[in-house]
């Protein structure tokens, strides 16, 4: 997990240097596209939105990790609802969904199931 640890010194001073970054650019973008097309009600900051998801995701990641045994609802299912509630986003996702929602969605899933260095 990104947060899990301390980064190493080198990486401080560089923040575009540090692990996921490339992947949290790829979710402010699909943010961005999503609030664009109109699908999601209109935002004054992608960044902030996209790191509220970020921080949210990882939390429901090393929730699962802290208590395995706990009897949790699908990571799928949580991860889904928790981007949909934060999106607000004007459909379902009963009908297909528009490009940007399912990069959103993948970008999610994506993050769920990274590995976790130290377990």
């Amino acid at each position: 997990m990104v947060f899990q640890a301390d980064l190493p010194l080198t990486l401080r001073d560089a923040p575009d240097q540090t692990p996921g970054r490339r992947s949290f650019d790829n979710l402010v973008g699909a943010v961005r596209r999503c609030l664009d097309a109109r699908l999601a009600p209109a935002h004054d900051d992608p960044f902030r939105l996209a790191s509220l998801i970020w921080t949210a995701e990882h939390g429901l990641v090393l929730a699962r990790i802290s208590r395995p045994t706990f009897p949790w609802a699908s990571i799928d299912a949580l991860g889904d609802e928790m981007v949909t509630r934060m999106m607000r986003f004007h459909s379902t996702g009963s009908e297909l969904l528009p490009s940007s929602v399912g990069q959103l969605s993948r970008s999610s899933r994506q993050l769920r199931r990274l590995p976790v260095r130290g377990t």
